[in-house]
């Protein structure tokens, strides 16, 4: 193993360490340990985008291409929080299992829809209503997204469940509902979702 490979390890071993110490500690967290969950979560996550890249690799031709990293991305966010480094070390082999089986879901259950590919099956995770930090983040996050222009905005809220009835829809669904291409929902969301980062990164709330 080389040099810079073990100190990246160490690195990201390091990270899960500060994370575990916060989920391990009260389970109610204030305002300021949930930004620092965030934070250290999204550094994990950075660290192991290659390898979201290198799964969704083999869907190359598809014209759905960054869809599928998308939600790759948020596969491995959704379990970063899930693991415990108590019952495995290898995050990368947990990871990876888990990330391949959502994007072989995402196109198995998708190949079909409007018979020119796939479309996202709603895999966005969400959290129940009763969770406090669940309730901390959709507050945050909801505050800043009302900032947005109306159409982002209600693409945003369309696509991740930000009603209060959390009803989270596909590309095409907001599409028929707007009236445009599925493929103008997913530049309106992307669009949306680079504003979105750049605001939350200045305010210190959430790293998207």
């Amino acid at each position: 193993m080389s040099k810079k490979k073990k100190n990246n390890i160490e690195e990201i071993n390091n990270i899960f360490k500060k994370l575990s110490k916060i989920k391990d500690g009260a389970k109610k967290l204030s305002a300021e340990e949930i930004r620092k969950k965030s934070e250290l979560i999204n550094e994990i996550a950075i660290k192991y985008k290659p390898l979201v890249m290198s799964i969704a690799y083999k869907y190359r031709a598809s014209p759905f291409y960054e869809d599928l990293i998308q939600e790759g991305m948020i596969a491995l966010m959704r379990h970063i929080e899930k693991f415990d480094k108590n019952m495995s070390n290898d995050f990368s082999f947990y990871a990876k299992k888990r990330i391949m089986t959502n994007m072989r879901r995402y196109s198995d259950k998708n190949s079909s829809a409007d018979g020119s590919g796939m479309e996202s099956d709603n895999e966005i995770s969400t959290a129940h209503e009763s969770d406090p930090e669940y309730m901390f983040y959709k507050k945050e996050i909801k505050r800043i997204v009302d900032g947005l222009p109306d159409k982002l905005k209600s693409v945003i809220y369309m696509r991740f469940g930000l009603d209060d009835k959390n009803n989270t829809q596909t590309l095409n669904e907001i599409g028929d509902e707007l009236g445009i291409t599925r493929e103008r929902v997913r530049q309106i969301q992307n669009k949306a979702l680079s504003i979105l980062k750049k605001r939350f990164t200045e305010q210190q709330i959430v790293n998207l």
